[in-house]
């Protein structure tokens, strides 16, 4: 009986996420979601309490996603392996579509999701710190935090614009391996050449 409440909950749960990346979460109500899963509204609130309490598994179920992908990058380091994590973006597109939609249109949701992947980025940001596989003299963990953020919502945000100077949907396996091999290479080796150094007579 338990797996089978799993299943029920599981089913709403990726409707939920699909109707609130294509309608937004205050767009969405539980009837329609009910329908996509195929379960009643009554079912919703037995498992979730409300849409507020849906809204919040929908959250869940994203920061894991984003949490495993960045345990991933934290085991691996910035190599293949790591590349290859980033496209697993690809296998969850309403995922994008939803934290893309959710952090513009803001309110209580976009910024509830919004502080989630803040704190979460700031802790994984530590934990690198501590192992030794980001530098240790950043002193600025909340500001590299928003960083990372904004460089990688910000490819979400921006996908469309991307994609008519790339040819490539910045989010697809190979948009997604070419943003992660290029962000690797920047934050790894850095930007700016060195300042010339002046010679002493």
């Amino acid at each position: 009986m338990r797996s089978i409440d799993l299943t029920a909950q599981a089913k709403i749960r990726h409707a939920a996420l699909e109707r609130f990346a294509s309608q937004g979460v205050a767009g969405s109500s539980l009837r329609a979601i009910a329908a996509d899963a195929d379960v009643s509204p009554a079912l919703i609130v037995h498992h979730f309490g409300s849409k507020d309490g849906l809204r919040e598994a929908v959250d869940d179920f994203v920061v894991e996603f984003v949490a495993t992908v960045l345990d991933g990058f934290a085991e691996h380091g910035a190599g293949d392996d790591s590349v290859a994590l980033f496209t697993r973006f690809a296998e969850q597109p309403a995922m994008i579509d939803y934290m893309s939609r959710s952090i513009v249109e803001g309110g209580t949701a976009g910024e509830s999701l919004f502080d989630r992947l803040f704190e979460l980025t700031l802790s994984e940001m530590d934990d690198m710190q501590a192992s030794g596989l980001v530098r240790s003299d950043i002193d600025d963990s909340p500001m590299l935090a928003i960083y990372l953020l904004a460089a990688d919502l910000g490819a979400m945000l921006l996908r469309g614009h991307a994609q008519r100077h790339l040819g490539i949907d910045l989010m697809s396996p190979e948009g997604l391996r070419r943003w992660a091999r290029t962000g690797m290479d920047v934050l790894g080796s850095g930007l700016f050449t060195p300042p010339p150094t002046e010679e002493t007579p």
